[in-house]
C-alpha cells in the first residue's frame, strides 16, 4: 500500500474512532490502529494525522493531551449528520452512479457536499479514490424514464391508483390499474410492488419496463397484511411465491463461498463429508435454480424436488444447445 493510500485510510479510521463523547490519548489511538486495525505506524504519525485532519476542517478537539471529534457549535449544521457521515455520503455517490435512484439523489449529494469546507471536499475526493464498488447486471439509469419514476414514487407515497402500460418480455404490452405499495431496488434494477387489479394479485413490475404511467385521483387502501420487509426477504431474488425449504450441498472447494456470505436471511450451514450443506426457506425457485446450476457439478440439490427438476432442465437444455452449436463453431 502506498504512503498516500495508507495515510487516507488511516485518517478515515481515526475519524470514525473519534466520533462520540469519549476522549482518546494518542497512545490509545496508536494502540487501536495497531491492535484492532492491523495498521503499523509510529506514534508521531498519529499525532500528525490528527493535526492534518484539523487543518482539513474537521472539528478535532484537544484537551490535556486527549482528543475527540467535536459535534461543532449549535446551528452550524442542521441535517443531523456528523462530518465523517457526510464525507461517507459524498464517497457513496460514486457507488450509486449507475443506480436508477442516482438522479433524484444528485441534489442531496450536492447539498451535503456544499456543507464541507474546500479542504474536507478534497479529503473526500482522495478517500473516494481509495474505495470502489462493482455492480454487474444493473439497468442503466437512462433506461428509466424520470417522469415515470417520479409519478410512481408520488403514487406510492400518497396511495394513489395508477394506470400503467407495462411491456412484458414474454407477453408484450398491457394496460393495468395498479396500486403501488413499495419501490424496491434489487440486483441492479428498480421495481415497484403492489396490487394489480387486472390479475387481482400482488405483482412486482420493473420500472424500466413501464412505458407509460398516469397517476389518477382515486386513492386506495393498502393491504394491511402487506409486510415490506417480509416481502423483500422472502425470495432469492425478486420473484415472489410459495416459500420452500431449500437444501443444497456444495463441494468442499466451494464451501468457503457459502460460509463467508449470507445469500438469504434464513441461511443455515452445516459441514458434511462432501463439503457444506446450506438450508434456506425462500421463494423464487427459478432464480435459485439458475444460481445453483452455475456451480455445475460442485453443487447438488437435496430438496425440494421442484428445484431438482429445474436445475436438471437447465443442465440438459444447456448441453443440448451446446451440441447444436458445436457444428457451426467447428465450421467457422
Amino acid at each position: 500500500m502506498s504512503r498516500e493510500r495508507n495515510q487516507i485510510v488511516r485518517q478515515w479510521i481515526l475519524l470514525r474512532k473519534l466520533e462520540g463523547t469519549r476522549w482518546y490519548s494518542v497512545t490509545q489511538l496508536h494502540e487501536y490502529l495497531r491492535d484492532s486495525e492491523d495498521i503499523d505506524c509510529a506514534r508521531k504519525t498519529v499525532e500528525r494525522d490528527l493535526v492534518q485532519l484539523s487543518d482539513a476542517g474537521f472539528r478535532i478537539e484537544e484537551s490535556k493531551s486527549q482528543w475527540r471529534l467535536s459535534g461543532g457549535a449549535a446551528g452550524e449544521r442542521n441535517i443531523g449528520a456528523s462530518e465523517p457521515e457526510m464525507v461517507a455520503l459524498v464517497v457513496a455517490q460514486r457507488h450509486l452512479a449507475n443506480s436508477p435512484m442516482a438522479a433524484p439523489l444528485g441534489g442531496l449529494f450536492a447539498k451535503v457536499r456544499a456543507t464541507l469546507s474546500p479542504k474536507m471536499r478534497a479529503y473526500a475526493d482522495a478517500l473516494e479514490d481509495r474505495y470502489r464498488a462493482t455492480i454487474s447486471g444493473f439497468v442503466p439509469d437512462d433506461a428509466v424514464d424520470p417522469t415515470i419514476l417520479q409519478g410512481i414514487t408520488r403514487a406510492a407515497n400518497a396511495s394513489l391508483l395508477t394506470r400503467i402500460s407495462y411491456l412484458s418480455p414474454s407477453s408484450g404490452e398491457s394496460e393495468r390499474l395498479f396500486e403501488p405499495y413499495l419501490l424496491w431496488e434489487a440486483r441492479g434494477s428498480l421495481y415497484v410492488v403492489g396490487h394489480d387489479r387486472k390479475s387481482g394479485q400482488s405483482r412486482t413490475f420493473a420500472i424500466h419496463r413501464i412505458v407509460a404511467a398516469e397517476v389518477l385521483s382515486e386513492t386506495f387502501e393498502p393491504d394491511p397484511t402487506f409486510d415490506a420487509s417480509r416481502f423483500t426477504q422472502s425470495g432469492f431474488g425478486v420473484i415472489d411465491g410459495e416459500p420452500y425449504r431449500v437444501q443444497v450441498e456444495f463441494r468442499a472447494d466451494m464451501a468457503y463461498i457459502i460460509n463467508e456470505r449470507a445469500w438469504h436471511p434464513t441461511q443455515r450451514c452445516k459441514d458434511t463429508d462432501w463439503g457444506v450443506l446450506a438450508t434456506w426457506h425462500m421463494a423464487g425457485l427459478r432464480e435459485v435454480a439458475s444460481w445453483v446450476a452455475g456451480y455445475g457439478g460442485k453443487a447438488r440439490v437435496l430438496g425440494p424436488p421442484e428445484l431438482q427438476r429445474l436445475v436438471r432442465e437447465i443442465h440438459v437444455t444447456g448441453l443440448a444447445e451446446m451440441d447444436r452449436a458445436l457444428p457451426s463453431v467447428m465450421d467457422s
